[in-house]
């Protein structure tokens, strides 16, 4: 059985996600029972198989790496702007793989056009809006980083006014 599990500490944001389908798990990352929620819920509760981080916050890597079972795989997404802390010495004793991606092979988007037109994606719920290069910083990141907003995907039209 698969289990998919979604950390988002913006409440909106939560809420969005978790009526997008009912066959994730949304989860506060501030809550105290964030970790034993995600135990509970696996095999054994040893943890989740691969977490992937997607934030690029020092924190969400954190708790990838403390959610993964032993031999389990953190892949890297986010792009974070500075260093961030881990325990080599962890990584080590439960043989965890840790690994940075900085795009998507290839060969995945096929499924991926095939989940949207099954509507099992349903790509047009979770875009918000689509601004002009011109607009990306106030109408964009702003938008995205509101802590209090709700916004999760903001198109950039490429094209020019």
């Amino acid at each position: 059985m698969t289990r998919i599990f979604v950390s988002e500490p913006s409440a909106n944001r939560r809420a969005r996600i978790a009526a997008l389908s009912n066959e994730v798990t949304v989860l506060d990352p501030s809550s105290p029972d964030f970790m034993s929620t995600i135990r509970d819920g696996t095999e054994e509760g040893v943890g989740v198989d691969a977490a992937i981080e997607c934030a690029g916050h020092p924190r969400a890597l954190q708790t990838c790496l403390q959610a993964v079972r032993a031999q389990g795989t953190v892949v890297q997404v986010g792009l974070m702007g500075g260093p961030a802390e881990i325990s080599p010495f962890d990584l080590t004793m439960r043989d965890i793989t840790l690994r940075g991606s900085l795009n998507y092979p290839l060969t995945i988007w096929p499924r991926i056009f095939e989940m949207m037109r099954t509507g099992r994606y349903p790509a047009e719920k979770i875009v918000d809006d689509e601004i002009a290069m011109d607009d990306v910083v106030d109408k964009g990141f702003r938008e995205l980083l509101d802590p209090n907003g709700g916004k999760m995907k903001i198109l950039v039209s490429m094209q020019s006014a």
